[in-house]
């Protein structure tokens, strides 16, 4: 079988479109925008609740990172789903849910999708336990009261917000944190009966994705270079 450049060409060009697909930890999501789908995940996995039972996960974050380069803005869509025994918590103790982007300081005008009644954006988010100190922070601040669906001083389950800031921006972990590299922290209520905080509460983190070997753009493109070796190889037998 021959192997033309224009061939070789198209053949590489398909395999870095589907192999920039491959390393997706993405899911649809039928609250997103059309056409649209979560980018990443991070599990709550660094329990830092010293009444709750070890090995408890409370839940995960999806976000979504979009660069649009006509407005030289970017936008996270973030979307945090804790599991059925698990509440987002006003304790007092600490920032409920805290996160960090980079780029010029956020303010509630360049946040929506949150019901101001209920969670407000701090700058100055106070810190879990040891999770480290992040930059932004949101807080719970309008509880549901004794008796209610939810347990009390608590907001719920998920948590939906979309961030837009000018610039090509990401994702920032913690600084100064002992529990590993977090890129989310939160403050839990942890229940078995959806009245009361009676398993525990506590903070929790996300620690930050670790690589996935072999997988990433550079592999694909040493992938590529082989393939052109080889059409070189079999092109100068031929010619032999």
């Amino acid at each position: 079988m021959k192997i033309t450049k224009s061939g070789f060409a198209a053949a590489a060009a398909a395999i870095l479109i589907a192999g920039v697909s491959l390393p997706s930890l993405a899911r649809a999501d039928s609250e997103l925008p059309p056409d649209v789908e979560l980018g990443t995940q991070f599990n709550f996995t660094i329990n830092q609740c010293t009444s709750c039972a070890a090995g408890t996960m409370p839940g995960s974050a999806f976000v979504t990172t979009t660069f649009d380069p006509v407005a030289n803005t970017t936008t996270f869509f973030f979307d945090v789903d804790l599991v059925s025994t698990a509440f987002f918590f006003a304790s007092g103790n600490g920032t409920t849910f805290q996160f960090g982007i980079s780029g010029p300081t956020l303010t509630s005008a360049n946040i929506s999708g949150l019901d101001p009644a209920i969670y407000t954006l701090t700058t100055t988010p106070n810190p879990v336990d040891a999770l480290g100190t992040f930059l932004y922070g949101l807080n719970c601040t309008s509880p549901a009261g004794p008796g209610g669906t939810v347990p009390n001083n608590s907001c719920g389950q998920d948590l939906e917000f979309t961030a837009t800031v000018s610039g090509n921006q990401h994702l920032v972990p913690e600084t100064g944190g002992q529990h590993g590299s977090a890129m989310f922290a939160g403050d839990f209520c942890i229940s078995s009966n959806g009245t009361g905080c009676n398993l525990g509460t506590g903070p929790f983190g996300a620690p930050v994705p670790g690589p996935i070997v072999g997988a990433g753009l550079p592999s694909l493109i040493f992938a590529c270079g082989g393939l052109l070796g080889l059409a070189r190889r079999r092109r100068r037998r031929q010619v032999a």
